[in-house]
């Protein structure tokens, strides 16, 4: 996704958007046929196109790996109880 633009913007000039787009990577440029300047408050077909393209670039940058919560590691296997007193050293002498 490299800019999505109302294609009947009469506020924003259009070609900085394609600039950039063309500058990045894998970006592209989209216009939203009929939507005016704010493509996220048009009705819901022009803004569908606003929201593919963002899922399309989000599907491409996500991870590939699997980012679930591991499960949580196994208790530690009980030893000695190094608090009890048959588990400490003696006293030595100075």
């Amino acid at each position: 996704m490299g800019g999505v633009a109302a294609a009947d913007d009469d506020r924003v000039w259009k070609q900085t958007n394609k600039w950039a787009a063309k500058r990045l990577g894998r970006g592209r440029y989209v216009e939203v046929p009929g939507a005016r300047h704010e493509v996220v408050m048009e009705t819901d077909d022009r803004r569908a196109v606003l929201l593919e393209e963002f899922d399309a670039m989000a599907a491409y940058v996500s991870p590939v790996e699997d980012l679930a919560p591991a499960t949580a590691p196994a208790a530690p296997a009980s030893g000695p109880d190094l608090g009890s007193p048959e588990s400490s050293p003696a006293p030595t002498a100075a």
